[in-house]
């Protein structure tokens, strides 16, 4: 048997192998390598090692981006989907602080909107915001007129209310006139489209050059649209002529036309003539009023029918504004008023309903430490002395120096 055939670790002739003193005999055989050997070995090291380098290179730096890059690209999507838009912001041309009213008189004054979009108040006239959104805005005319400019985006949402009118406007400009003494309205386009609906009018479109006029009167409302005739013009100068139809149509029960006698209902609620205001407001129409009116006359209007002791009038009021300015902090106004009346009628069902809801539906807001606290405080005088006790400490959870803090406290007790 030949050495290659012999098994490990067994010599030929059988002797076994003492591999330990082949090891020491390897390193004496290394130790004595002249100097110029090792470092000729080291150097094939490190040859080695830099080529092991060069087989595998390091990522370049776009390699080393590309998770980064894709991390933010999702990043970005998702804010895009999740995060939510701001509301358009707005501003008296000129002057400083929030809008809410504004007061032509002395002078046109100039709503300038964050989107490029305005509205002109002409002089003598008034205008309320009613609220924004990231894609327009809702305003009121109560007044005179007013020019307004819209810019057209993808999403663009405007409502321009006058009395119980509603234009709805997504990119255009256009003049809007409105006389609450005669029920008159007025929309004439410069350019674009908008829809009015209101008493008399099925949503009715108003396009480029075509004015409409409609009168909330207490039979039938009359819609005239003035628009360039198709026929060929008959003057020197070759401008087109225009034609005017004229259209009647029924007009709803709510919308009656105001009839001004003597002073407004507004003016004698003022002076504490409850009873008076309420006659004045009759004579008016109270549903239109209540129906066409910004939120905080409405609002004033129901307090005056109580005062008057007209309970059925307020709840119409006040169900108004949670009708028309649903979402806002009117709306929750109108609950706790609401719950009020309810508590006043001994009703407690229907008051704990009446707060609970303005509670939750505007948590953030002024009205949400009042809501509370009279929700815990029909609970406790109800007897109803555990559902008090939660609703009280979340009073104190949340407004532990509020102006009913001393109640909870007695009532968690």
């Amino acid at each position: 048997m030949s050495a290659a055939s012999q098994p490990n670790g067994v010599a030929p002739g059988g002797s076994a192998v003492d591999f330990k003193k082949v090891a020491e005999r390897v390193e004496q055989a290394n130790d004595a390598q002249p100097d110029s050997t090792k470092i000729l070995n080291s150097a094939r090291g490190r040859f080695a090692e830099h080529l092991h380098g060069i087989d595998a290179p390091k990522p370049s730096l776009f390699r080393r981006l590309v998770p980064v890059m894709s991390l933010a690209a999702v990043a970005a999507a998702l804010a895009v989907v999740f995060w939510p838009e701001a509301n358009l912001g707005v501003q008296v041309r000129g002057e400083q602080g929030p809008v809410e009213f504004v007061d032509a008189r002395g002078g046109e004054r100039v709503m300038d909107f964050s989107d490029g979009s305005e509205v002109r108040v002409r002089e003598d006239s008034r205008m309320r915001l009613l609220g924004v959104t990231p894609n327009g805005a809702q305003v009121a005319l109560e007044r005179g007129s007013a020019h307004v400019s819209v810019v057209h985006k993808q999403k663009t949402k405007w409502v321009f209310s006058a009395g119980p009118y509603r234009v709805h406007v997504i990119g255009t400009q256009f003049e809007l006139k409105w006389n609450p003494d005669t029920g008159g309205l007025e929309v004439e386009m410069d350019d674009g489209i908008v829809e009015v609906e209101g008493p008399g009018l099925q949503r009715q479109r108003v396009t480029t050059r075509q004015k409409l006029e409609a009168f909330a009167e207490p039979a039938s409302a009359s819609l005239y649209l003035d628009f360039p005739s198709t026929e060929q013009a008959d003057s020197a100068d070759g401008k087109t002529s225009s034609r005017r139809v004229k259209k009647s149509v029924e007009k709803p029960v709510v919308a009656e036309k105001p009839r001004a006698q003597g002073a407004s209902w507004r003016q004698l609620a003022d002076q504490g003539d409850s009873f008076g205001a309420m006659n004045a407001a009759e004579q008016a129409g109270f549903t239109w009023l209540a129906n066409s009116m910004p939120r905080g006359d409405v609002l004033v209007l129901g307090d005056v029918a109580l005062k008057a002791k007209q309970p059925s009038r307020a709840t119409e009021a006040w169900l108004a504004v949670r009708e028309r300015f649903s979402g806002t902090v009117g709306a929750s106004e109108a609950a706790i008023r609401l719950g009020q009346l309810a508590d006043g009628q001994r009703d407690v069902d229907g008051a704990v309903k009446w707060f609970r809801q303005a509670a939750r539906e505007a948590p953030n807001a002024a009205t949400a430490p009042v809501a509370l606290g009279e929700w815990f405080s029909v609970l406790a005088r109800a007897g109803r002395t555990d559902e008090a006790k939660l609703v009280a400490n979340e009073y104190l959870k949340r407004f532990k120096n509020g102006p009913a803090a001393a109640a909870a406290r007695e009532v968690v007790k």
